[in-house]
């Protein structure tokens, strides 16, 4: 009778056990499917410009961002993962058309360049990742459409861009937080052995806060000549501009979809499934004193 009632135990110890594994890693597995961000950003001077995202599976998003003669950016807005169509049209009766694979916690920029009576899209993949104390991160964009290629660099810092073409997008370079003097220089077209300043050439200043990620526009001037833009992609490790944004380090990763804060499920599996093992030993030392005191009473006999 007590070896089957320590089989039962133990059954009902495996099966607890197998449950509270489950649960514990149920979390874990909400949290692959967290929602991405995404944002619509013109580069250039140009009417209002709508993005349509459509789901292959169904669903979707439309964002807009408004006529302006500067660089604007729309808010992020959180987009389910999965495999989208992407759809950007202005007041002009092109548009342009790509595809994008949405993954899960990632942060993308759909940036648009309307120019000569076209309009092309870039998708540009968000490192949202914080920089260093005292330091901050800028990328480039190459939207000036009236000279074939140009360099950019910082005065006394790293070049961003090198006899880059138009509709380049650079990556982000870490700087320290200070005001930067940035230079870019037309150059003679693609094709040169050794690329020459070929005018016109602009002196910007930069204000890089700490903590801060900021994209770069080099833009055609309405005066003529080149002009740049700045445009915040977030300003700072804990806070960024125009909406949440689930993706990166620093703070900026938002909790899974349901989470209501207190311990993780993770932990609570791991609790229940020590719980578990503290009541079979607790069974088990009884079973083991109830025998002991059959044997007693039956070497008394």
């Amino acid at each position: 009778m007590m070896h089957r009632c320590a089989a039962a135990v133990i059954a009902a110890v495996v099966l607890t056990s197998f449950t509270a594994f489950n649960r514990a890693n149920a979390p874990l597995a909400g949290a692959l499917v967290a929602d991405a961000a995404v944002r619509v950003v013109r580069f250039t001077a140009a009417g209002a410009v709508t993005v349509q995202f459509a789901g292959y599976g169904g669903g979707g998003r439309t964002m807009s961002v408004p006529a302006g003669t500067a660089p604007a950016a729309g808010g992020y807005a959180l987009l389910p993962p999965g495999p989208y169509v992407v759809t950007v049209r202005s007041a002009l009766p092109v548009s342009a058309l790509l595809t994008l694979r949405v993954h899960p916690g990632a942060a993308y920029t759909v940036g648009v360049l309307v120019r000569a009576g076209t309009v092309r899209a870039l998708l540009v993949h968000d490192d949202l990742t914080a920089p260093p104390p005292g330091s901050g991160r800028v990328r480039l964009v190459l939207a000036a459409g009236g000279v074939p290629r140009a360099s950019v660099a910082l005065a006394s810092g790293p070049v961003l861009a090198g006899a880059a073409p138009y509709g380049t997008v650079t990556g982000y370079h870490t700087v320290r937080a200070r005001t930067w003097r940035l230079i870019v220089a037309a150059l003679r077209a693609a094709g040169s052995v050794s690329p020459r300043p070929a005018g016109p050439r602009a002196v910007a200043e930069v204000a890089v806060a700490s903590g801060s990620l900021t994209t770069l526009v080099v833009v055609d001037a309405p005066a003529g000549g080149l002009a740049v833009r700045a445009i915040t992609d977030a300003a700072g490790a804990r806070r960024n501009p125009g909406g949440p944004v689930p993706a990166g380090g620093g703070g900026m990763a938002a909790a899974p979809n349901g989470h209501r804060g207190g311990p993780s499920g993770a932990v609570m599996g791991v609790l229940e499934l020590l719980g578990v093992f503290a009541l079979w030993a607790g069974l088990h030392a009884l079973v083991a004193a109830r025998r002991r005191r059959v044997a007693v009473r039956a070497s008394a006999w």
